[in-house]
């Protein structure tokens, strides 16, 4: 994959969110659950990734994941539209690392970053 040099307009509006004003609930696979902020409905709306939360909600029943507080959630897009998500604790002890063949969010050679802290889902500008 390439380095991250060439500008991405969902990439440059995400980095301008700072706290959230609103907060969402998002809800499914029976008790997995967790609430989400301003700039991940962002990114939702304008990268219409909504799958994104189904994926890492459905991560969040297992025993591996309810125990960690914090969660550092990357995909990683190449220039063919394929990804890979991965989850690691805040200490890079990887807990999923999942290939996913094709996606149309438009983050081609880019790495986006989110957190999962104590059930809210936020970029990191939001941390």
């Amino acid at each position: 994959m390439k380095e991250q040099t060439e500008f991405n307009p969902l990439m440059h509006e995400l980095k301008h969110f700072s706290g959230s004003e609103h907060f969402y609930k998002f809800a499914s696979f029976g008790s997995s659950q967790f609430i989400y902020t301003d700039g991940i409905m962002h990114l939702v709306q304008k990268g219409e990734c909504v799958w994104l939360l189904f994926e890492i909600g459905s991560y969040q029943g297992l025993k591996s994941f309810k125990d960690e507080e914090f969660q550092t959630w990357e995909l990683v897009v190449n220039d063919k539209s394929e990804a890979v998500l991965k989850c690691h604790d805040g200490d890079y002890n990887y807990l999923i690392k999942k290939e996913i063949p094709f996606t149309d969010i438009p983050l081609q050679n880019q790495t986006l970053t989110l957190y999962l802290v104590n059930g809210t889902l936020m970029l990191p500008s939001e941390y």
